[in-house]
């Protein structure tokens, strides 16, 4: 019996975490479980090279370059879903002509988002969903936009963590330093702006530093000038500069899409037995009321209350890693959410 063939559509290369953490990660468990897995990646490529020859160029440039490169971009992605049994798409198909395609061939579709899409990208959001055949959401709001809007089965499955890739126990606190990280990428470097006031000041006044691990972040230290160390994202090393962090941040502003975020960031503080001080907002909140794992902070205050909390005593960090830790192995961690995933993807006689 030959395996069943998904096309995972993603956003992008590795630059979106979305697409690492909600359909990546899961392509080694499904292989091993008899899948057969293609990626298409949707963001709009250059066509491969062409030899140096005379005329090339010229062509080109008189057929014109961008409507060569988008019909090869459509021809691909309409050979891969002739191919493929199930077309399993992060977050949206982010062109009309993608979204035509997979209609036109009455294949399955499950579509996976870990945001609030429909806030940002509402018309391609909804005619995805329109022509779903399943929907898996990270968090319980966006479930119930596409179980209400477009009465679709859908299945909440968080964001997960490799839990066996992070440390199984706290390093040595340091004496020496204490150190507030940040772990993020260019799309959420500016929500640390929130709170610049009171981490400044707290790094002035305290024997501490401030690490933060993103990608496109110049624009950082001008806002963050003292004390602050910032580390290129790099999927080989983030894990354990993250385990360094005595605390880690995740400031979100009050605003109704962040109802959608899957509190990723702060998920991976906490399996690295990191403890945490967040914006309680959305799903960071109903991951305080599940356990002691930091702080919720809302004013100026409270957040430097909140560093101040954790610098003074390192039994309550130890206590509030541990807590996390705990919470992360029984609810996010990625092999017991497999096996959600892959109840979907069986169910479907393809």
């Amino acid at each position: 019996m030959s395996p069943k063939k998904i096309l995972a559509v993603t956003l992008g290369g590795t630059e979106y975490p979305s697409s690492n953490f909600r359909l990546r990660q899961y392509y080694p468990l499904l292989e091993q479980n008899g899948y057969e897995v293609t990626e298409f990646n949707s963001k709009r490529v250059s066509i491969p090279n062409y030899p140096n020859i005379i005329g090339v160029r010229g062509l080109l440039r008189r057929v014109g370059y961008k409507n060569i490169n988008k019909k090869y971009y459509l021809n691909k992605f309409k050979k891969q879903v002739e191919q493929a049994d199930i077309i399993w798409v992060n977050k949206l198909l982010r062109d009309t002509e993608l979204i035509n395609i997979v209609k036109a061939s009455g294949k399955v579709l499950v579509v996976d988002f870990d945001d609030a899409e429909w806030l940002s990208s509402t018309y391609l959001f909804n005619k995805t969903l329109e022509i779903a055949t399943q929907a898996i959401a990270g968090n319980n709001y966006l479930a119930n936009y596409a179980r209400t809007q477009y009465k679709l089965e859908t299945e909440i499955i968080p964001t997960t963590i490799d839990v066996k890739s992070y440390p199984k126990q706290k390093k040595h606190i340091n004496d020496d330093k204490f150190i507030i990280g940040w772990l993020g990428s260019h799309f959420t470097n500016e929500y640390l702006l929130l709170i610049q006031k009171p981490l400044n000041e707290f790094l002035e006044n305290t024997k501490s530093e401030f690490h933060i691990i993103s990608s496109k972040h110049d624009f950082l230290k001008e806002h963050f000038p003292k004390n602050t160390k910032i580390i290129n994202w790099d999927e080989s090393t983030f894990i354990d500069e993250v385990a360094n962090f005595n605390i880690g941040l995740m400031p979100l502003p009050n605003e109704e899409w962040v109802k959608g975020k899957c509190s990723f960031k702060m998920l991976q503080y906490m399996a690295a037995h990191v403890p945490v001080v967040v914006s309680p907002l959305g799903m960071n909140n109903e991951i305080l009321e599940q356990t002691n794992c930091g702080f919720g902070a809302n004013s100026a205050k409270e957040w430097s209350d909140s560093f101040y909390k954790f610098y003074e005593n390192k039994n309550l960090q130890l206590e509030a890693g541990n807590a996390g830790r705990k919470l992360i192995e029984k609810e996010f961690d990625l092999i017991s959410n497999f096996q959600k995933l892959k109840n979907i993807f069986d169910k479907f006689n393809v």
